[in-house]
């Protein structure tokens, strides 16, 4: 997707409601300092948020589904997306710098009926092409994403479903085509990285890149499903010892901070709304119990 005006900014807190100093005010924390056991800080020690209390830092797995918002007493009704789910804002931005339409959930339609499954749209439009993506920033890095990329539902037109994965600088780091999609023709289509380093994703449909046997594809891609991989929330500290975990939504954390075979655990702290909580370390080896 072109932009006129560079690389394009990163947009994880659109449509939120931030504090006077234009931080966020609806996610939670923690922050201290590691030392040894003698009281010198730790640089580059590793803090992380453990969600399990497994004492290792894992990956997750999410999924952003648009069937998931319904309401079952207004089945009919178009849900805006754009903070429906933790850790990810879902935008459709042309040329990557000016919001356009909001993103909705809407039913799928395949002509002539209209289906119960519901797919990303943009107020009864469910097309994303180069200059108006379906696009999703996220609070934290991630890994790897996927979606599901839908041909159109009136014959005659060839469908390139794409995906790209930018780093939080605007560099590509990767992307992925689908093969050709016919009709309502459905395939996944995903992009990863070797570490938490995907800022944002762009879904559309490719009508620029020329294809095998020639020609170009249509601009009535749709979009279903996303999922993505994250590991665990985790900083490093700084010369001082120093760290903050931010970003975190609603659930109960178990702070552990390594550095290499030392490690240390802080107690629990259970996120409500925005609580940030003190932890400090004092790193001792880890030995099995």
């Amino acid at each position: 997707a072109d932009n006129l005006f560079g690389a394009a900014a990163t947009f994880p807190f659109a449509g939120r409601d931030l504090d006077h100093i234009g931080g966020p005010n609806f996610v939670g924390g923690f922050y201290g300092t590691v030392t040894t056991g003698g009281g010198t800080p730790v640089n580059e020690a590793l803090v992380f948020a453990d969600t399990n209390g497994n004492g290792q830092r894992d990956v997750l797995s999410f999924v952003v589904e648009p069937d998931d918002v319904i309401d079952p007493t207004r089945p009919d009704d178009t849900y805006p997306l754009i903070n429906a789910y933790p850790g990810v804002t879902i935008t459709n931005f042309a040329l990557d710098s000016f919001a356009a339409s909001a993103v909705t959930s809407e039913p799928e339609s395949d002509f002539p009926d209209e289906l119960d499954n519901r797919i990303f749209a943009k107020g009864g439009i469910s097309w994303f092409t180069e200059s108006g993506v379906l696009r999703f920033d996220f609070y934290q890095p991630i890994r790897s994403a996927s979606i599901t990329a839908i041909g159109w539902d009136i014959a005659g037109q060839n469908i390139y479903g794409r995906i790209d994965a930018f780093a939080a600088e605007g560099n590509l780091l990767d992307t992925d085509q689908s093969s050709l999609l016919v009709d309502s023709a459905r395939e996944v289509i995903s992009v990863a990285s070797d570490s938490d380093n995907i800022a944002r994703i762009y879904a559309y449909a490719d009508t620029e890149t020329e294809q095998i046997g020639g020609g170009t594809g249509s601009p009535f891609g749709r979009f279903d499903r996303l999922e993505y991989t994250q590991s665990e929330i985790g900083v490093t500290t700084d010369p001082n010892g120093r760290y903050e975990l931010e970003h975190l939504f609603p659930g109960t954390y178990e702070p552990v901070a390594i550095f290499g075979s030392q490690f240390d655990t802080g107690l629990p702290g259970e996120v409500v709304r925005y609580e940030h909580f003190e932890r400090n370390f004092q790193l001792g080896e880890n030995v099995a119990p």
